[in-house]
């Protein structure tokens, strides 16, 4: 296996070549791969991408199952609205690690609950971008204040609008 990966480039591009002047030279195969090999592609596109779907489907159901069917932060439910959040962050290296498609990746999460949780799409959204969940007033509070805090006298716009925020609805 090693041997073809050095040489797959090289393997490949003899079998274009030889599959090439099979076709060019025999008409029978001509016909024979135009017939079934593209048509039955063809014919078989929609089913193919029916299973796919069901596949993936099956794998996120089986890794949000492994992670409760409910967000850590607010408790919703609703299957469409959860996502699978990595705590510690990490994310993009998780997928690396893991490789494959999205199928392997909700198989592994699966396997390895303790590693992640489900979280709605707001609750996942907010702690990604603003570092904090709407859910939970005082992290909220918390957050803005380090915001804040971390700016010194270089207070940007965000910051202010997020500091009237706080203030105005006593989160």
């Amino acid at each position: 296996m090693r041997w073809y990966r050095r040489h797959r480039d090289v393997v490949l591009a003899k079998q274009r070549v030889k599959y090439a002047k099979r076709v060019a030279t025999d008409p029978d195969f001509r016909e024979n791969v135009r017939r079934s090999g593209y048509a039955g592609w063809i014919r078989n596109r929609e089913h193919r991408l029916l299973l796919c779907k069901k596949y993936l489907r099956e794998a996120r159901d089986a890794a949000l199952q492994a992670l409760g069917y409910r967000c850590a932060c607010c408790g919703e439910a609703q299957r469409e609205f959860l996502a699978i959040d990595h705590p510690n962050g990490g994310g993009t290296q998780d997928l690396k690690k893991i490789g494959g498609n999205r199928r392997t990746y909700y198989l592994y999460v699966a396997q390895h609950p303790e590693q992640y949780r489900a979280l709605c799409q707001n609750c996942n959204f907010s702690l990604g971008i603003y570092g904090y969940c709407p859910h939970k007033s005082s992290g909220l509070v918390a957050t803005v204040h380090r915001s804040l805090a971390a700016h010194g006298s270089r207070k940007t716009k965000e910051d202010k609008t997020m500091a009237t925020v706080v203030t105005t609805t006593g989160r």
